[in-house]
């Protein structure tokens, strides 16, 4: 992804004008707009590298679309719309979070399925006593 990689290099020393939004500095959303459509014109050529004849990339309204064959459903298609965070926006924390909700689903998940084998396995018991 070189296109993307040059844009991350520029990015990394570029300054934007800042706002005030609710006591904190944000960028300007000029700045956002101009970040995401380098971005997405980024991405772009970068998927136009890797893609195969017919497969198609393009940006609209909702941001970089691609198109991928697949031999047995004609193509998965797949929605790319890249946003930038605000300045205040914790990286770290909000993957942790993530991270600690899936976990906690997870068992859950397995919790229910212990609880319905048990079910199961009370309500056949229960059948055979009643059986005798």
């Amino acid at each position: 992804m070189k296109n993307v990689s040059k844009l991350f290099n520029e990015l990394r020393t570029r300054q934007v004008k800042l706002s005030t939004r609710a006591g904190a500095n944000v960028i300007s959303q000029k700045d956002l707009s101009i970040i995401k459509q380098e971005l997405m014109h980024a991405l772009v050529e970068d998927f136009k590298e890797i893609l195969k004849e017919p497969e198609f990339v393009g940006i609209y309204e909702n941001g970089v679309v691609v198109e991928l064959e697949n031999e047995f459903y004609d193509a998965f298609t797949f929605e790319l719309n890249p946003k930038v965070k605000s300045l205040e926006f914790d990286s770290f924390e909000a993957v942790e979070n993530f991270n600690r909700e899936q976990k906690i689903k997870r068992e859950r998940a397995e919790q229910r399925k212990k609880d319905r084998k048990a079910q199961f396995t009370n309500a056949q018991r229960k059948r055979k006593s009643t059986k005798k």
